[in-house]
This record gives structure tokens, sequence and C-alpha cells, in this order.
């Protein structure tokens, strides 16, 4: 396999060699260390697409029900989606696509190992501080960093669940991108008002 390919095959459109049983099976290994290290750099992943860093540790377990809820969400649309649009598609390969997408949260987790000033910290947890000196944020290289990470790792995962809703449902309809969308931002307020309703 040329390295162009490979490098698709891993970061474009990995649904195309991976699905189903495989798909979920290499999917759940990277949420569980997503998990892992999320709850104990506190890393919040409190919605569908939402991402937030604390910096205090919590519970292994509030973040896996957090992750699950956010996984609940996007296979319920999808699954919703399949059987309004499509009429070929297996349940297992919707499931086992939207785990292995979502272990690209493992990088955003990764990301709260960049150390972030103190001051910048502080100001972030509390409101006040930050509106006494909201540029505070922009003098730290290392919050920056992690921030411009974070929105390219959103970026990636979108385009990962996108692959997913096209691979898995085989929609053929033109207005997929649009069902896509719609289901996205569904699953996104769903999933954002359960975990707040549950935390």
């Amino acid at each position: 396999m040329k390295r162009k390919e490979f490098l698709k095959m891993i970061f474009v459109n990995p649904f195309e060699k991976i699905a189903g049983w495989q798909a979920l099976g290499l999917g759940l290994i990277l949420v569980v260390l997503t998990a892992l290290i999320g709850s104990a750099k506190g890393t919040y992943f409190d919605g569908a697409l939402d991402t937030h860093f604390s910096g205090n540790p919590y519970p292994f377990w509030i973040c896996c029900v957090m992750l699950a809820i956010d996984l609940a969400a996007l296979i319920i649309m999808f699954l919703t989606a399949g059987v309004i649009f499509s009429k070929n598609f297996r349940i297992i390969d919707v499931i086992g696509t939207n785990f292995l997408a979502k272990g690209s949260a493992l990088f955003l987790a990764l990301t709260a190992f960049i150390p972030i000033p103190d001051a910048v910290s502080n100001a972030l947890k509390d409101p006040k501080l930050l509106m006494e000196n909201p540029y505070i944020v922009f003098t730290s290289f290392t919050f920056i960093l992690q921030t411009v990470l974070s929105i390219l790792i959103l970026i990636w995962y979108i385009a990962l669940l996108y692959n997913a809703f096209k691979v898995s449902l085989n929609i053929r309809k033109k207005g997929k991108v649009v069902v896509f969308i719609f289901m996205l931002i569904i699953a996104e307020i769903v999933s954002a008002i359960s975990i707040k309703s549950i935390f």
C-alpha cells in the first residue's frame, strides 16, 4: 500500500477497509483509552461534539458514561437516517464506524498534557477573572497550541463521522450532506442535554 493511500485510509476514510465488528473492537479500545486519559487529565466529553478541559481529575466511570451518551446519540440519529433514507445498511456497521470515528477523541484527550500556565488556567476556570483580563489567554503559546489542535481534531472527527455516515448507511441521495448535518446537530443537542441533566 502506498504511503498516500495509507494516510488516506487512516485519516480520511478508514471505513472502506475497516467496518462492522472489526471497527467496533478497535474503536472500543480507543474509546476506553480516551476515557482513561480524559478522567485522569480532567477532559470532559460532555456532548457529541463537545470537549472541555478542567485540569481536575474525575472518576473514570463518569467519562465512560459521557462517551457512551455521545455515541448513543450519534448511533441513534444515524440509524434513524438509515431507516428513512436507506434500504441497505447493517446496524453493526453503523455502530462500529461510530466507535472508530470517536477514537479520534483520544487525540483530544492527549492535548490535555500540553502545560497551560496557572494564570491562564485559573482565568479559564473563573469567569470573573477572565472578564477582568480577557486577553490573558493570548499570552500563552501552549494554550493557543492546545486550542488550534483541538479545532483541527474536531474538524477531523466531523470528517470521519461524515465518511462513517456515507459508507455505513449507503445513502445515495444528493441531500445526504444536509441529512448528516441535521442528524449531527440533533445528536449534539440530545447528548449535551442528557449529560447536563445527569451530571
